[in-house]
């Protein structure tokens, strides 16, 4: 298989002076980009404690405020952004039952 010649230019994401590595995007925004999902906000998720807005909430709150999400949302009895739901909060502001579902539609979309 022949190899591609490396892409040159800047990263297209605005404020970023890392080299492309990936189509547009350097290697950490391109990284970013494939983890994204429908419904996430563009600038990132935002922190509950601080509300710094973060592309990955969980590693900003356990090293930035030594909690994990989940235990913060557990203390703090929080419940399912889908409306009519009270259970807690597993994951991306859902429960269990609608992150699963969210995450069988993302697959068939694909």
């Amino acid at each position: 298989m022949a190899r591609t010649a490396p892409v040159s230019g800047m990263c297209a994401v605005s404020g970023c002076i890392r080299p492309r590595e990936c189509g547009d995007y350097c290697n950490r925004h391109y990284g970013q980009s494939m983890y994204r999902v429908p419904g996430d906000v563009p600038d990132g998720w935002p922190c509950p404690i601080c509300g710094e807005r973060l592309g990955n909430l969980s590693n900003h709150m356990r090293h930035h405020h030594g909690i994990a999400p989940s235990a913060w949302y557990a203390k703090h009895n929080v419940t399912c952004r889908e409306r009519g739901c009270d259970r807690p909060v597993k994951s991306r502001g859902l429960c269990e039952a609608h992150a699963k579902l969210e995450r069988a539609l993302r697959r068939a979309n694909k």
